[in-house]
């Protein structure tokens, strides 16, 4: 949805070969998104192909802390304390001299030049000024893993998800959302019985670890008979979406390692939404974490979750105006 304006990016330390963990760098595994056409209000350099890189989450210490920590933006309750201001000082040098790398493009560079500032919707942001590769305007971002060549997501046969499993999960779930929507006021006109089957609207499987891969799947459901259908554009009807991570191979249909449904009147204003922006191993521990942009109305945020006890959770966020 958003992809032609960000790309998440992670650091990787010059002194490290491309397929190997950083073992002796200042600056703290880091993977931050680009303000593509915004250039830093603190640079003089013009131009469309400069950027501003702000960070998303950073591993430090054993925990992860939201970007907002060290921008001034927003850490929507993640990073307590936090750090001082000679740490964040510390945390923008440390970075100006690294390379960065697209999540699943690996075309795409972003090479810092100086610390800067931007003006963002919360006001005036701190940022790495520099300049992106390739430069060509619109172009597809994409994602690549953080300083590993690790294959890029890639999309699933809908025969494959629809085999495993998986869609018993999804017709579960969506009957426990029908379950809640029913006690809203506004739902009255609300019948869960005209759910039509399932549709596969997105797959993507990625590396989750090694000898181990993980499928991001999205279904959508429309709530309508075919004379509604015929009568009524999409944007009138009731509509139902899916999102999950399962795991690869027998009985990964079974339980999801994270999954959400949220089922909206078709504006789209009342519901929760996401998009996978991909999976990377930030930290180096040999799993992957999932980037996720999560939006509402007039309203998108991204989130990086790690793998925690077989499920996901989410363990850094960006501001609450989003990028």
């Amino acid at each position: 949805m958003h992809t032609q304006l960000m790309a998440l990016l992670v650091t990787v330390c010059t002194v490290c070969a491309a397929d190997e963990v950083p073992k002796h760098c200042s600056a703290p595994p880091t993977i931050a998104y680009v303000q593509a056409w915004q250039t830093s209000i603190s640079s003089r350099n013009e131009g469309p192909f400069r950027a501003v890189l702000t960070p998303l989450a950073t591993y430090k210490d054993g925990k992860w802390i939201s970007g907002g920590a060290y921008d001034g933006s927003n850490t929507r309750g993640f990073s307590e304390p936090k750090p001082s201001a000679e740490e964040q000082e510390r945390f923008w040098a440390d970075l100006v001299p690294q390379r960065f790398f697209g999540v699943n493009d690996a075309a795409l560079e972003f090479t810092p030049t100086s610390v800067g500032q931007y003006e963002a919707a919360s006001g005036t942001r701190v940022g790495l000024d520099g300049v992106r590769i390739p430069e060509t305007p619109g172009s597809d971002w994409g994602f690549l893993v953080m300083n590993r060549k690790a294959p890029s997501p890639a999309p699933v046969p809908i025969e494959e998800v629809t085999g495993r499993g998986i869609l018993k999960r999804v017709r579960e779930r969506l009957r426990e959302a029908e379950k809640d929507l029913l006690k809203e006021p506004f739902a009255r006109d609300f019948d869960p019985n005209l759910a039509q089957s399932p549709v596969l609207d997105e797959a993507f499987r990625f590396r989750l670890k090694k000898r181990a891969d993980a499928v991001w799947v999205h279904f959508t459901v429309i709530y309508a008979d075919e004379k509604m259908k015929a009568e009524r554009s999409d944007g009138d009807l009731w509509k139902g979406d899916y999102y999950g991570v399962f795991r690869t191979g027998a009985g990964g249909g079974r339980h999801p390692l994270w999954q959400h449904a949220t089922i909206d009147p078709g504006e789209g204003n009342i519901g929760t939404f996401y998009e996978f922006l991909g999976a990377v191993d930030v930290n180096g521990d040999g799993v992957s974490e999932l980037i996720l942009e999560e939006y509402y109305y007039e309203l998108q945020i991204y989130f990086l979750y790690e793998l925690k006890d077989g499920r996901f959770a989410k363990v850094a966020g960006s501001g609450e105006d989003g990028p």
